[in-house]
């Protein structure tokens, strides 16, 4: 996607048979981000692959306007 394209209160997903979404609660300037802005997501997964093997539970994290965009396939409607 274009991070023109990510919006707060949107939702994405990184492909067709994604398991999970998230979602953009919050877009803040911040020059040192990729992008130029901050993107703060949240998913209140239910298959979402964690670092521990624990496959469910929320998620919440930040990246850069720009990491997002690489990440998200297509917004869900």
């Amino acid at each position: 996607m274009r991070a023109d394209e990510i919006v707060e209160g949107g939702c994405y997903v990184a492909d067709d048979d994604a398991q999970y979404f998230r979602r953009v609660d919050l877009i803040v300037d911040a020059p040192g981000r990729p992008g130029g802005k901050t993107v703060a997501w949240s998913t209140d997964g239910f298959q979402v692959k964690r670092r521990n093997g624990d496959n469910s539970g929320p998620t919440r994290g930040k990246c850069g306007i720009a990491t997002f965009a690489k990440w998200a396939t297509r917004k869900i409607e």
